[in-house]
């Protein structure tokens, strides 16, 4: 590499300030995206000052922890019950939670933001969830629970039943991305796809030649909120195969077919590979995608009431949409 020759990260950099300019008052710090090579060295893990400040309030850092899912859901549901309300005023959205966690009350903020802000009916999914229910349970129950909306509006004059987007969130991510190749498969119109730190291919699916591409796993091993361990906890639980190309959909030719997309990622994230793969994969296609990452902050950090980068994600989310609807 030239000297004068700009970084990778400095290249995705970038990218990401085109759609997602950076506010005055805040601090751009470079996602730990390496230059392209071999013998990397693993990098620092990089968070942002105002997450820094966040766990220096709080004397630790924040993680979601547990010996088994049977733990790991008492001490979940603890914090949900002592977390102080969020604001929320009154597509098909699918929860995250590692395929182990999560109702149709996790994402109810962002299911009342998006019903605000877009002339569209949310239907939110519920699914069962692994252990108890193996991959592709969750996967079978989104696609019957999208013909059940399909149907239910059928005779509606207030809803477009033509128009269908699609949108989750991490686990919910990518069951929106596998709902999304059914639904194609089926002969069923998505007019636009939104998905908030998606899983997109299984560590040990990943093509060789992207390996160099996906070191997140591993560069934020220690994240905060969801580390690489609870990580591999929730996809052993989830029991899927990370070669089935309804999983790791990356591998699945159906997604040259995929319409307008919509991407969030978070920069100190295990899971901000998968998006920035997608996104590459997806414009190699030729389709359009709108990308706005988030460098320094953990995944799904917008579920942390106090952070103030939230009006952000909030505002970039509602433009993401409004231009989904706006091309359909």
């Amino acid at each position: 590499m030239k000297d004068d020759e700009p970084s990778r990260e400095e290249q995705r950099t970038d990218i990401v300030e085109v759609f997602n300019p950076c506010q005055p008052n805040k601090i751009s710090i470079p996602r730990s995206i390496p230059r392209k090579g071999v013998g990397l060295a693993k990098r620092q893990m990089e968070l942002s000052e105002e997450w820094n400040a966040f766990e220096a309030a709080l004397g630790m850092r924040p993680k979601v922890v547990g010996k088994d899912i049977a733990e790991i859901r008492t001490n979940v549901a603890k914090t949900r019950a002592t977390r102080p309300p969020i604001p929320a005023s009154d597509s098909l959205v699918i929860n995250g939670g590692g395929y182990c966690l999560g109702d149709l009350d996790t994402e109810e903020v962002t299911s009342r933001l998006l019903s605000d802000n877009g002339p569209m009916a949310i239907v939110s999914v519920g699914y069962r969830l692994a252990p108890e229910h193996r991959w592709p349970t969750s996967l079978e129950d989104c696609v019957a629970a999208t013909h059940w909306a399909l149907e239910h509006f059928a005779l509606s004059s207030d809803v477009d039943r033509t128009k269908l987007f699609v949108t989750g969130g991490s686990a919910g991510g990518q069951l929106a991305l596998a709902l999304s190749i059914k639904l194609i498969e089926q002969g069923i119109t998505i007019c636009g796809v939104a998905v908030l730190c998606p899983i997109s291919i299984g560590p040990s699916a990943v093509p060789s030649e992207l390996k160099h591409r996906y070191l997140a796993l591993e560069e934020y091993s220690d994240a905060p909120l969801v580390d690489a361990k609870l990580y591999r906890t929730f996809m052993e639980a989830n029991g899927h195969d990370d070669k089935d190309p309804y999983f790791s959909v990356l591998l699945n030719p159906t997604l040259q077919k995929f319409p307008n997309t919509y991407i969030a990622t978070c920069g100190a994230d295990v899971l901000r590979d998968d998006g920035y793969l997608l996104a590459d994969a997806l414009r190699s296609y030729g389709i359009p995608v709108k990308h706005d990452n988030y460098p320094g902050y953990p995944h799904y950090f917008w579920a942390v009431p106090g952070i103030q980068e939230i009006s952000s994600f909030q505002s970039n989310l509602v433009a993401g949409l409004r231009l989904l609807i706006s091309k359909a």
